[in-house]
């Protein structure tokens, strides 16, 4: 029962990541398969992570929920600004070498980059 609640908590925090990351955030991704890597994430590492209190009510194992969501949500917030302040480098380093006017789509950020800006993302 330990390791259900365990893995409830981390479906919840890895939901949270996978809701707020660039690139698994993209419209082009399905969301079925955004739910199975949530699942599959979820399996490798529920078995990993101590086991939950089993004497946790109704309550407090939703707000534990809410709360590990949160977290997931926070963790890709800050990798989103990662990427982000990479776009901003790199539109700031192509208007410094006059590539500024080779604006391209860039479907991962859902905005326009320079061809710094694709190299520096990946």
């Amino acid at each position: 029962m330990s390791l259900l609640l365990t893995a409830g908590l981390v479906l919840a925090r890895v939901t949270g990541v996978i809701t707020s990351m660039p690139i698994l955030n993209s419209r082009m991704i399905p969301n079925l398969v955004k739910a199975l890597l949530a699942l599959l994430l979820t399996g490798l590492l529920a078995p990993v992570v101590e086991p939950t209190q089993s004497s946790l009510g109704l309550g407090l194992l939703l707000i534990a929920m809410s709360a590990e969501f949160t977290l997931g949500v926070l963790m890709g917030g800050a990798i989103t600004l990662v990427f982000s302040s990479m776009s901003i480098m790199s539109g700031i380093v192509s208007a410094q070498i006059g590539q500024a006017a080779s604006m391209q789509f860039n479907p991962t950020m859902s905005s326009m980059s320079t061809p710094v800006g694709n190299i520096a993302l990946y």
